[in-house]
């Protein structure tokens, strides 16, 4: 058994979930430094962005429970380096994608050199989702738009978009986020229908 799944098995072991309420299952997922960590402490735990820049990377994986505008949420944290998402995408990938209710593929829109990884990733992503949790709800994050110039922002998700060649799917929705706007707030609240 590797060092991860014993992680894994004990999260599941170790945090008690409220009787009374159903627990969805939430993934944020995609490569290193993307944002993903950040966006889950400003939106679900409300620190400020600009102590959030200061998080580390995410090693391994995380998982805790909120209560979300009354939704009980299972929130998981993948880290991003490749070593970790090969485990966690390939011999763990049961235990990872297994009732997902929504999964967040976080893409950083400063780094479009990587997205041939970013698509490899995302449509292995999308294969274990239609494995294990085929009733998922899909939402790409195009994060840190921030950071982009208005000429470049105006047309980054499209690109993504085609990139990821997500056209065809109506499943999947595309969100441009940072989390010095609301837009943060508005795509996690669309995609879990709060």
């Amino acid at each position: 058994m590797s060092f991860l799944q014993k992680e894994l098995d004990a999260m599941d072991s170790s945090i008690e979930k409220p009787l009374e309420k159903r627990t969805d299952k939430i993934l944020f997922t995609g490569l290193s430094q993307t944002g993903k960590s950040s966006i889950i402490q400003v939106v679900f735990d409300g620190i400020d962005p600009e102590i959030s820049k200061s998080i580390p990377a995410t090693v391994k994986i995380k998982r805790k429970l909120y209560d979300f505008s009354g939704q009980i949420l299972s929130v998981f944290d993948l880290g991003g380096q490749l070593s970790y998402l090969e485990e966690l995408y390939s011999k763990l990938r049961k235990s990872v994608f297994a009732d997902i209710n929504v999964l967040f593929f976080v893409v950083d829109v400063t780094k479009l050199e990587e997205m041939k990884k970013v698509k490899h990733y995302f449509d292995r992503a999308i294969d274990n989702l239609n494995k294990y949790s085929k009733g998922a709800k899909i939402t790409i994050l195009c994060h840190k738009t921030d950071l982009l110039k208005k000429e470049q922002n105006t047309k980054i998700s499209q690109k993504i978009r085609d990139v990821l060649d997500i056209r065809k799917s109506k499943n999947i929705k595309i969100f441009k986020t940072s989390i010095y706007e609301k837009s943060i707030f508005t795509a996690i609240n669309r995609s879990l229908n709060i």
